[in-house]
């Protein structure tokens, strides 16, 4: 049974311009911890010293100028909470993008679960040109769990369902297009739904059914980003049919602070 959902801001970008390019003045790293009462889940670990080290200072002073406390690790969260390290028992991460997994290293127990086309991102012989990903998040010998066999249906989205033999209702969804294997992770929460749809959009806007409402700065910086920029589109339109059509949906994305904010 899930207890309680968390909603963690592990670590901020400050882009140049963000307020004029995007409409907000930073992208947080919205992260979630799920207690239930077999397990202790996190929904991506966002930023940590590691990922500040591994990155030049060109990348981080002007591509995203990283704002990360050490209080604000994934880490440092859920001990707040009263819990240690070990008692992570998984990780679940939307994708591999170093921002969203850069906390795994701190829990060395934790599975961590993922679309089977992610684990193609940590082969030693993936050239990444625009440094989007890195092994050495991965280096703990962490269990890698993924998965391949979207076969049930959740409002017209395939999905699989997470960790089977117990009651929680938790589903992977792919979400596929900002990466190869970006998925959606969804949970049941009494009689509504969360649904955190990781960067499978960036800001709220980008799911506006006008095209006159989108912010067309922040739909090029996502096709320049994108692997498979058709499939991104198409899933974000779904996205925007499901928000319209199903009110006991809440769906959150993980950079937009809006969402953090309506949780506070």
């Amino acid at each position: 049974m899930i207890k309680k959902i968390h909603h963690l801001d592990c670590g901020s970008f400050c882009p140049h311009l963000g307020q004029q390019l995007f409409g907000v003045d930073h992208f947080c790293c919205h992260c979630l911890l799920i207690e239930t009462d077999q397990r202790l889940i996190l929904v991506d670990t966002g930023l940590s010293e590691l990922y500040l080290q591994q990155n030049s200072d060109f990348f981080r002073k002007f591509i995203n100028n990283p704002d990360f406390k050490p209080q604000q690790s994934a880490l440092m969260q859920v001990c707040k909470l009263g819990y240690k390290a070990d008692d992570v028992t998984d990780i679940i991460a939307t994708h591999v993008d170093q921002d969203h997994v850069g906390g795994i290293p701190d829990f060395k127990k934790a599975r961590i679960h993922m679309h089977y086309k992610e684990k193609n991102y940590l082969d030693p012989n993936y050239v990444d040109k625009m440094k989007r990903f890195s092994r050495v998040y991965f280096q703990n010998g962490n269990e890698i769990v993924t998965y391949d066999d979207f076969g049930q249906d959740w409002n017209g989205f395939q999905s699989v369902r997470m960790f089977e033999g117990i009651d929680d209702e938790i589903f992977l969804v792919p979400l596929v297009g900002h990466s190869a294997g970006h998925s959606g992770v969804v949970i049941k929460q009494g009689q509504q739904w969360l649904f955190h749809a990781g960067d499978a959009y960036f800001i709220q806007e980008d799911l506006s059914p006008n095209i006159l409402d989108k912010n067309m700065k922040s739909e090029i910086f996502q096709s320049v980003l994108a692997e498979h920029n058709k499939h991104r589109l198409e899933n974000q339109k779904k996205l925007s049919e499901l928000l319209q059509q199903n009110s006991n949906v809440r769906l959150i994305n993980s950079h937009d602070p809006r969402y953090l904010i309506s949780n506070s």
